[in-house]
Formats: C-alpha cells, structure tokens, sequence
C-alpha cells in the first residue's frame, strides 16, 4: 500500500527513516528494495541530515551518496558492537570512513555554534575504551607499551603505525595517563621526542618523515602532543579559555571551506594584508612550550656506553621537564606566491611573545617572526623564529597546523637552536588561537 502513495508523499516518509533502517526497510519486498535503490535522492536526504556536507569541501566531486551512506552506516554499527574481534576484522574500512569523515568535516554555516555533525559522531563512537584501544593505538609507542593489539594485512607496518598516530592525533589526548609495564606514555613519547637523532636536515628539524618530502611524521606529532597535554594539565590548574581543543575528541579539527589554490591577479587592488591571508594568521595565540634540563638532554643521548642502532628507539625517559606558557600576538606582514606551484599562498608574519607566567625568562620574551605554507601533500607548516631584544635571532620552531587550513586544533611541533645545532637543545612545542585581537 505505502508503494501506491504519490511518489513525492513516499518519498518523505522514507527520508524521515533512521539511515541505520534503510537496508531493513528495502527488504521489505521487491518494489521496496527497488524504489530505495533507484533513488539517490534518499540516500542524499539521509547523508545530509546525519552528516556534514562534503560539497561545503573545495574540489570535492559530488559524493556517490547511495555508496557512501551505507559505508558509514556499516562504520557505526561496527564502533557499537561489542565485539572486539568485529573491529578488528574490519579496521579497514573503519579507518578508512574515519578518514573520510575527518577530512570533510565542516562547521554548518547554519548552525550559531558553528558545530560539525561528522566530529560529534566520531566523539560520540570513541567514548568506548575499546574503539580507541582497537583504532588509535596502533603507533609504535604502544607496541612498546605492549597494548599494540591490531593486526592488519593491506597495511606494511610503517602505514598502519602512521594512519593510526593520526587518528589519534586528531582525537586528541584526553584520557587520563596510564602505566604501561612500568612506564608511562609520557616517558615513551619523551624518548622520541627528545632523542636527537630525530633533528636532521631530512626532517628539517621538525615533525616530518626522515626523507625530505616534508610528509608529516604522524608518530612524533603524536608523542608532542602526548607530553604537551600532560604537561600542560599538570601546570595549569584552572585552564578556562586558554585550554588547547586536544583536551576535547575530535574538537577544532573541521576543515576550512576555503579554496585550496592561489590564482595571482593581473592586477591586485589594495585588499588589507588581513583580508588576503588564508590562514588567519592574525591574532592572540597560547603557545607551550617544555624542555629538559640541558645536563639531562645530554646524557639521555650523549651519556650511553652503546648507541642504540639507528632504527631503534632510545629507552624510555624519565627526567621531569620545564614548561612555559607564552602569548603570541602577530600579525601578517607580507604574502608570496606558494613554493608549491597551485598551493595557498606564502603569508609572512611578525610580532612579540611575553610569558605568561615567568616574565624573567627572556627565552620566552621576545620578538617573533615566521612563515605558514603549505606542503606538497598539503599540510599546513608554520616555521617561525624567536628574536632577542639585541636583534639576534635564537630559536626557530617548525610545526604543522593538526586539521589544516584554519583548523582550531592548533599547531604542533618542535623547537630548536636557530644554527641546528645537533647536541640540541630542542623539544616540543605548539600555539593554538585564542582570539583575532592583535
């Protein structure tokens, strides 16, 4: 009988089904199953509803909606199960549709509080113990954690460490710290970040691969974030307004739905520098900064009788660090064209840090100037370098922005001696917006 009704009164009835009931609903009979099938229209209506919309993306083709919203039905029904082998056996295809909801995560125009129906799913899915234990902890900072519990044939070894670091990464760090065989992630993490043999020319002394290609370093950027979310717990007892957005799944990381290319006008008319950055540069930012005692930086990777071999991880550390907490205020200075041809443009920047908490410390005192780009395989690098009152330049950091163009999860990488010096020191760092006012 509901067949006999008019096409468009059907059709309501069905776009007003959970997307979940779909498939029960085309089993229905024959006719049931057909009229579903050969209607996108449905498949889009539920798509839309439920998620974000993918179109709001720059150069997005138009999604084969009756492929994709079952494929994500699939995705939340195996996040549900119980079952841990379920997950397990399907780690594919949940990351995969994990990985495609993030990157077409976007804040609803519509909405007043600019939220993202596609972050609120995944923060919802991963409130279980067992999906983040199963998807995210797949690095090899687990492995030596001995919680490394995923099993994966399509993937080498390298991809699955990497995929699932940035997951991770995109999740944020909000669970309290665990002891793992008698270390914490904290000390695991320490002993990547802080082991200086990560700082080469091939890295450019930030969180990228050891290749030159400048693709991202997803396990370092990983175990930055895990010192700095601990360490800025720990030193901060009533964070307010100032909190990084990692403290919260999944939170700040939509995407920018501006284009992602730079066409250069014949004639450019004076447009503010403000008005042409992509980035949204200008502004107050909270950045973080921790380091070793330099004695202990040494001897964790000067002091051994016997290096460890180069592809193996030094041991795990457990010297305390310093944090500093500082306040930027740049503004754009200058825009180039992009180094990678069909990329955003180059934005320079300038401006002052002040310490928020340790005004004596002329380390965290001083001018500021640097660059944001974007990568070949289009993330978002931040370079910058800190400037004593003499005029001397004495730190320079490089991080790329989690989430890319305009992401509110924040910046995150490391800092260094402005020569590269290889006996350091160095560490982690990162720098997060916290307001437009300059």
């Amino acid at each position: 009988e509901l067949l006999d009704l008019c096409y468009d009164v059907l059709i309501r009835i069905i776009e007003e089904l959970n997307p979940e009931d779909l498939a029960a609903c085309s089993k229905c009979s024959h006719g049931f199953n057909a009229f579903i099938k050969e209607n996108r229209r449905i498949f889009r209506t539920l798509y839309l509803k439920n998620f974000d919309d993918p179109r709001r993306i720059p150069g997005l083709p138009e999604p084969q909606w009756e492929t994709e919203l079952p494929k994500i039905i699939m995705c939340k029904k195996i996040l549900m199960s119980d079952d841990v082998e379920t997950k397990t056996s399907h780690f594919g295809l949940v990351t995969s549709v994990m990985s495609d909801l993030l990157h077409t995560a976007s804040k609803d125009p519509d909405d007043s509080e600019g939220s993202s129906l596609n972050l609120s799913f995944l923060a919802v899915s991963f409130k279980n113990p067992d999906n983040k234990a199963t998807f995210l902890a797949g690095s090899s900072m687990f492995e030596r954690a001995g919680l490394f519990r995923i099993s994966v044939d399509t993937l080498e070894p390298h991809e699955l460490r990497q995929l699932t670091a940035r997951l991770h990464c995109y999740h944020g760090t909000s669970s309290p710290e665990q002891i793992l065989h008698g270390h914490t992630l904290q000390a695991l993490a320490r002993s990547r970040v802080y082991d200086l043999r990560n700082y080469t020319s091939k890295t450019f002394w930030g969180p990228y691969l050891n290749d030159g290609t400048l693709d991202v370093d997803w396990e370092m950027v990983e175990a930055i974030q895990i010192i700095l979310s601990r360490n800025f717990r720990a030193y901060v007892a009533t964070p307010g307004k100032i909190e990084p957005s990692w403290a919260r799944p999944f939170a700040g990381v939509a995407r920018s739905t501006l284009q992602s290319s730079y066409v250069p006008l014949p004639y450019e008319p004076e447009i503010p520098l403000e008005a042409q950055d992509p980035y949204a540069i200008s502004g107050n930012w909270i950045r973080i900064v921790c380091f070793l005692d330099y004695n202990d930086l040494f001897a964790f990777n000067f002091g051994g009788s016997q290096e460890p071999p180069e592809d193996q991880p030094r041991s795990p550390l457990h010297a305390g660090e310093a944090t500093r907490l500082i306040r930027m205020i740049i503004k754009v200075s200058s825009i180039e064209p992009p180094t990678v041809k069909g990329k955003l443009p180059n934005v320079n920047f300038e401006g002052k840090s002040q310490a928020i908490d340790a005004s004596w410390d002329a380390n965290a005192n001083s001018r500021i100037r640097g660059t944001v780009s974007m990568t070949p395989s289009g993330e978002v690098r931040w370079t910058t370098i800190s400037i004593f009152s003499t005029g001397e330049e004495r730190w320079r950091s490089e991080s790329i922005q989690v989430g890319g163009v305009r992401s509110e999860r924040g910046v995150i990488g490391t800092w260094f001696d402005k020569d590269f010096d290889p006996h350091g020191p160095a560490g982690p760092t990162a720098f997060w917006k916290y307001s437009d006012e300059t």
